[in-house]
């Protein structure tokens, strides 16, 4: 498998192309929303977001691992992983955001991934403002740069190295 760094869009319009590409072309996607404590309140423009996401919503747990994060979660922090289904209508809350990286706390949720064929095939870390896709795929890495992507050879990766869509629910019995 081929791992492709994505260093930024070339602007708004680039990135709601990424945005249309990606739902179409995935099954779920992810975001995890932060709390430092339990009674901490969400903020407004974080709430807008998970509303307009709720008719797609397929599950959510409290983890500590997600792709391309793992915490120790010593502060008892609190992550709700939330996979939803990729559906087009959820493009009006995915472009919310201006670029990937803006999907951070506090005002959004963090941490936007995509799957298809049961793996993240796009994974972003957003407070590190990194992201990467992972395919074999040519057409998609050539059309994501006609989008506007700039993306760049990473390495190859061993399968093994995919995280894989059903660690979400396995994840969940290892947290505490």
């Amino acid at each position: 498998m081929k791992s492709y760094y994505i260093d930024k869009f070339d602007n708004k319009d680039s990135y709601i192309s990424f945005i249309k590409y990606m739902l179409n072309n995935s099954e779920t996607f992810s975001l995890v929303y932060f709390k430092y404590c339990e009674n901490e309140k969400t903020k407004k423009s974080a709430k807008i977001i998970q509303n307009l996401l709720k008719p797609y919503k397929i599950f959510a747990l409290n983890g500590n691992q997600w792709p391309s994060t793992v915490t120790l979660n010593e502060n008892n922090h609190i992550y709700k992983i939330v996979l939803y289904k990729a559906d087009i209508n959820a493009q009006t809350a995915l472009c919310i955001a201006d670029d990937i990286f803006d999907w951070d706390y506090p005002n959004l949720p963090m941490d936007l991934c995509f799957y298809k064929n049961g793996y993240a095939w796009f994974s972003s870390s957003s407070h590190e403002r990194e992201a990467y896709v992972y395919t074999n795929d040519a057409h998609d890495i050539d059309a994501l740069i006609k989008l506007g992507a700039n993306i760049e050879f990473d390495c190859e990766i061993d399968d093994s190295q995919l995280f894989l869509e059903k660690s979400l629910k396995v994840i969940v019995k290892d947290f505490k």
